[in-house]
Parts: C-alpha cells; structure tokens; sequence
C-alpha cells in the first residue's frame, strides 16, 4: 500500500505541475503576442482559478486546489517564498545611484499613481452611485473610500516582471517606476 506522504507528494507535484504549464503556456502565448510573458502567466492564474476553471468545472477546481489542508498550506508557502526570491532578484536588478538623482521624479510619480486612481475611483463612485448597487449606497463614502484605495494599491510583483521582461529595470525609466511603486 502508498503512503499518505507519497500520495500527497504527488498530488503536490501535479498542483505545480498544472500551474507551470499553464504559465508557460500562456506566458508563450503573449510572448508570441509580443506581449510581456506575465500578462499570459497571469491569464494562466486566472484560467485555472476560481473565475474561469472554478466556475466551469467546480469539481474539478475543489479537486485539483482544495482550500484546506496540508498540500493547501506547503503550496501557498512555495507561492510566498517564490515571490520573496522574486522580489530580491528584481531588488538586485536596481541601480541606486539613479535613485539619488531621480528623487523627485520618484516621489511625483508616486504620488500620481495614488492620488490620481485614488480621486478618480472616489469621485466615480460618489457620481454614479446608481451603479454600484444598494450596499454600496449604504456606505457610500466608505464604499467610495474602498474603490478609491483599492485602484490606487500597486501590484510590484507585476510591474517589477514587465519591467524585466522589456528590458527596462535598469533604465531610468524603469528605476522611476519600480521606486514609486515600491513607495506606493
């Protein structure tokens, strides 16, 4: 008879194995696009979520990523630690002496990039309150305060991997950008 331990190995392993795939596939897919290959590893995520493949075919989604358990807990450990080697590798990739000499172009992009979603999810939702719904009309100023945060967050994982794949991390364009999103 199998162990429980092989057994969970193994179904590990085929949990990553789907999501390599899947990234790689899609990754290829933007690549051929002329896109930056993280727009199709997250369209692999989304593919293989709770959007798309968890509302197709729930079964298949609860089989293949259970919300609870042992396999659950060592697979979003993977992600986490995954991202954190990520995130040091683009670090390393920063030049610092642009840093010093683009400071200010650093703090007004970053402001900009929350100031400016930030209004503009506020006031949208404080103008067109119909189109929210009733609970939102609740809570309108902190459900517009939500919007408003919700589309100034920037997602640095992201960013830092475009800026990879087009090459542009150790410009100063790229260094502008990576710092106001770190700032942000």
């Amino acid at each position: 008879p199998r162990s429980r331990s092989a057994d969970s190995s193994g179904y590990f392993a085929l949990q990553v194995g789907v999501m390599l795939t899947a990234a790689l596939v899609c990754g290829q897919l933007m690549r051929a696009l002329r896109q930056p290959a993280v727009l199709g590893e997250l369209l692999g995520g989304i593919l293989l979520g709770p959007t798309v493949l968890g509302a197709l075919a729930p079964h298949a989604y609860a089989w293949l990523f259970p919300a609870t358990g042992a396999i659950t807990v060592g697979r979003d450990a993977m992600l986490k630690i995954g991202m954190l080697f990520f995130m040091f590798v683009a670090g390393l990739e920063v030049n610092p002496a642009y840093l010093q000499k683009r400071g200010r172009s650093v703090v007004g992009t970053s402001l900009l990039g929350i100031v400016l979603p930030c209004g503009l999810g506020f006031g949208t939702v404080l103008l067109l309150p119909d189109v929210w719904g009733a609970p939102a009309q609740e809570h309108l100023l902190l459900f517009a305060l939500f919007i408003g945060v919700a589309l100034s967050i920037s997602a640095l994982p992201v960013i830092a991997r475009i800026l990879l794949d087009l090459a542009l991390i150790r410009d100063e364009i790229g260094v502008t950008v990576l710092a106001a999103a770190t700032v942000d």
